[in-house]
């Protein structure tokens, strides 16, 4: 995908990338590395990922973390395809957090556990909540299981290995 999209190989796209590595330094070495020569932006995503996995470990506590997380966010952030063509085109647009409200329908976000299965319409409502015909029980236990609980043991494990 990363050489389909030629993620690294347009100036706009490498700075796009450079500039969401939290360490200047490595930004600054790939950035001359990369002035110097056309490469396929696979062989440059590996340098990148070298470049920032060399950096994290000699680095401690949320700076190994950043850097660490650091090709992750550059995924999400130049390759992930959007769900709502709409959040792409406006800042206005917002990816909605768990459990937050949408504002024209009144339906509650709630985590989606069978895309294949779900059906917007059958969201809970914000009036249903308030009139205290449903209860959001399932969906915080679902949530907690599914993402919370997980990501707090990853992140108590990456703390671990940094101590």
């Amino acid at each position: 995908v990363i050489d389909e999209q030629q993620m690294l190989e347009r100036s706009e796209s490498i700075e796009k990338a450079l500039a969401l590595i939290p360490d200047e330094d490595v930004a600054s070495a790939l950035r001359d590395r990369w002035s110097r020569g056309s490469k396929k932006s696979s062989d440059r995503w590996q340098e990148l990922e070298s470049a920032v996995t060399r950096a994290a470990s000699s680095k401690k506590g949320l700076d190994a973390i950043k850097l660490r997380e650091c090709p992750n966010v550059i995924i999400l952030s130049m390759l992930y395809p959007r769900l709502d063509v709409e959040v792409s085109k406006h800042m206005n647009h917002l990816l909605k957090a768990p459990f937050c409200v949408h504002p024209k329908t009144g339906r509650v976000c709630v985590p989606i556990v069978d895309a294949q299965s779900f059906k917007p319409q059958n969201a809970p409502t914000l009036l249903g909540l308030l009139r205290q015909e449903i209860t959001l029980d399932e969906h915080v236990s679902r949530f907690l299981e599914d993402f919370v609980h997980p990501m707090l043991a990853d992140e108590a494990g990456e703390m671990e290995v940094d101590a």
